[in-house]
């Protein structure tokens, strides 16, 4: 199963090229989310009242500070995230995204930073594997004075059956 992430909306050279980049993102097989995570310990099976999310070990991680989103390429992160709740259905906080542009092209093009977005998780599921996942996760990041949207969702992948 096939998953993209896709801003909200695309103007410009380097909107037209963060929609190209997050539109041609695949996420496949085993490459859910998550990444080195500080502030965040691994925890296994959750119990049913705290879902965590996936890093890119496949660990639980509830609440965590830095957490890569494209495991694959790694052009998508957030870090230094300060949660402010999190709970049985939802969580949301204020993160520092990392993103890649591919300005020119995404191996000549660094992480660009957005201090201050907003992130929320949510919908969370039941897995076998894992316990209570949260499926959804949107960034809204500020890019040249427009709001963007950073969306990804993992229901219906192998890890969250």
């Amino acid at each position: 199963m096939t998953h993209k992430a896709k801003p909200a909306a695309t103007a410009g050279t380097a909107l037209s090229a963060l929609s190209t980049i997050l539109s041609a993102t695949v996420f496949t097989g085993t490459v859910v989310m998550g990444g080195a995570v500080a502030g965040a310990a691994p925890l296994g099976r959750l119990s049913t009242s705290r879902p965590g999310l996936l890093n890119c070990r496949d660990q639980v991680v509830v609440k965590p500070s830095t957490l890569v989103l494209a495991c694959a390429d790694y052009n998508a992160e957030i870090t230094k995230t300060h949660w402010a709740t999190w709970g049985a259905t939802s969580g949301s906080g204020t993160t520092d995204f990392g993103l890649n542009l591919c300005v020119p092209y995404c191996a000549a093009s660094k992480m660009s930073y957005f201090p201050g977005s907003k992130v929320q998780v949510s919908a969370p599921v039941a897995t076998k594997r894992h316990g209570r996942l949260f499926s959804k996760l949107v960034v809204t990041f500020k890019l040249k004075g427009k709001t963007q949207h950073y969306s990804m969702s993992w229901s219906g992948t192998p890890q969250y059956a």
